[in-house]
């Protein structure tokens, strides 16, 4: 039952609800927002928002949806995702959104990033707690991962160590969705980071 006390479920619908409201109180596409917000001010020179068939030229590996390869979605269309994981995006660009947002760079008031953090306990031991758009991960380690028709990516962040967590896989069923819980725990281990 929705709003259950104890309760927890994800559901992508809250993100194109965002997209939507996001474009009505703008009056510009949800790419362009993106665009203006987020990845030109961050310098994401090679990010951007497609809610298409991916083109041949974006030189993307092919994509699978669940191993072992068994059926190839390199050509679907993206618009199933839309505000929710039609974003394109590199390695680096990643690691650059990812420390911007958990360095709370992306807001004018600092209190809505603090509200993000307020998370709930899941019962899932690869999304422990969950906040608004974020979950953390270990304690100190923030980040999101998703997954789309035959992508998966994983990123996070410890803001008071500027270490940052960026795993990618091309298809949508593989265990780099853990990364960030399997590298932490190293990190951890080795001193690295706090406990």
């Amino acid at each position: 039952m929705p709003g259950a006390e104890g309760a927890w479920s994800y559901s992508n619908t809250g993100y194109v609800l965002m997209g939507q409201i996001i474009e009505r109180i703008t009056g510009k596409p949800l790419e362009s927002v993106f665009e203006e917000r987020i990845f030109g001010p961050l310098g994401m020179s090679h990010t951007f928002f497609w809610s298409d068939v991916p083109r041949p030229h974006f030189g993307l590996p092919r994509s699978y949806f669940a191993p072992p390869f068994e059926i190839d979605a390199t050509g679907w269309n993206m618009s199933q995702g839309w505000a929710a994981g039609a974003v394109i995006s590199t390695a680096h660009d990643m690691t650059l959104f990812v420390s911007a947002l958990l360095e709370g760079r992306l807001f004018r008031d600092r209190s809505t990033f603090d509200v993000m953090q307020e998370t709930v306990p899941t019962g899932s031991p690869v999304i422990p707690r969950y906040g608004l758009g974020l979950i953390e991960i270990n304690p100190g380690l923030w980040g999101h991962g998703g997954q789309t028709l035959g992508f998966l990516s994983d990123t996070a962040y410890f803001p008071g160590e500027n270490i940052a967590i960026v795993a990618w896989a091309n298809s949508a069923r593989s265990l780099s969705g853990t990364a960030a819980i399997a590298v932490s725990n190293i990190l951890k281990s080795a001193g690295a980071i706090p406990e």
